[in-house]
């Protein structure tokens, strides 16, 4: 009888510790995890960084004066326009590819883009450059 104790006591203490250490663990990494987006955060006040970057891929839905919105594996993203935002469409003819340059007023609604985004110290969404793709 006493042997059976000790042995579901040892047990007992055996689970105990693994959770103990598996929670332990899961506050570690939600640790790591917070600590890791308010670095991404605290580096957009930094005056070294001018700005991120990242592209976009949809169909425009929408424009107004100054934003363009584009709708993509079911998501809207709408981007502000600005007068160094470089628009150009991409031309296919065959064998032979070029770029011809384009204002905001050439894009329509329905065409396929590729917006090339940067975000600005104050964390606001702007276009570096959209290309209109060949249909």
């Amino acid at each position: 009888m006493k042997k059976n104790q000790i042995i579901l006591i040892s047990i007992g203490v055996l689970v105990l510790i693994g959770i103990i250490s598996y929670f332990g663990y899961w506050l570690g990494r939600k640790s790591m995890e917070v600590k890791s987006e308010i670095t991404a955060l605290n580096s957009l006040e930094s005056k070294v960084i001018r700005n991120w970057s990242a592209t976009a891929l949809g169909e425009v839905t929408k424009k107004s004066e100054g934003n363009i919105s584009i709708e993509g594996d079911g998501e809207t993203l709408t981007v502000l326009i600005v007068p160094k935002t470089v628009i150009t469409k991409a031309i296919l003819e065959g064998e032979k590819k070029s770029v011809q340059e384009l204002g905001f007023e050439d894009i329509k609604i329905g065409d396929e883009v590729n917006i090339g985004l940067g975000v600005d110290q104050s964390a606001n969404l702007w276009a570096v450059s959209i290309i209109v793709l060949p249909k």
